[in-house]
């Protein structure tokens, strides 16, 4: 008799150990739900970590962007020979950069009528290096050659037409921009050249 109660003592506190265990172990208390949270966090950015940048080698690069302006459609040209696109994991999106060498650009700043003529003024760019940030849509050159042009027509011309501009001179610094509310350029430090006025191309 003393032996089946005994046996029962031990049978209850064993249920009793095993229960308690199993309620620790399934239960999730507060504290857990953070560390799981922390966890997944930093589990991402290891995996972010883990994922080398890649890059494309690329030549003879042509981009063409168009801003819609209060007169039209303003068409902006960048050229390069030869290029680097670099593509890097963010947390949870990709940055998207590329490094041009040998750039000229042809830009419009207006487009309008004069006489019933439609006429356009450009400013035309050379840099040896530059970059564009994609996610920013932003294009920015160091030591910069500019030229600024009137010219016929509405339609963009090629870079080697241009000739006779009526301004022209060098830049530190030549950034600009394209967003909603249309492009924006920024010069630093210019030094400006003015030409004699040849005949409008």
């Amino acid at each position: 008799m003393k032996f089946k109660k005994a046996l029962f003592s031990t049978l209850f506190l064993f249920s009793l150990v095993v229960g308690y265990i199993g309620y620790y172990n399934m239960h999730i208390l507060p504290k857990d739900v953070k560390k799981y949270k922390e966890f997944v966090e930093k589990n991402k950015e290891d995996q972010n970590k883990k994922q080398p940048d890649t890059k494309q080698l690329r030549t003879q690069i042509q981009k063409d962007i168009w801003q819609q302006d209060d007169r039209g459609r303003l068409h902006y040209r960048i050229n390069a020979e030869k290029s680097t696109l670099y593509l890097k994991p963010q947390k949870n999106k990709i940055e998207m950069h590329e490094e041009m060498e040998k750039i000229s650009c042809l830009l419009q700043e207006k487009i309008y009528y004069q006489s019933g003529n439609p006429m356009q003024e450009l400013r035309a760019i050379i840099a040896d290096h530059g970059t564009y940030d994609f996610s920013k849509h932003e294009f920015l050159a160091e030591t910069v050659f500019l030229d600024f042009y009137t010219s016929k027509g509405h339609d963009l011309p090629h870079f080697s037409e241009m000739t006779s501009p009526f301004l022209k001179g060098l830049a530190k610094q030549v950034s600009f921009t394209f967003s909603a509310d249309g492009p924006s350029f920024h010069a630093e430090k210019f030094q400006a050249q003015m030409q004699s006025i040849g005949n409008i191309k």
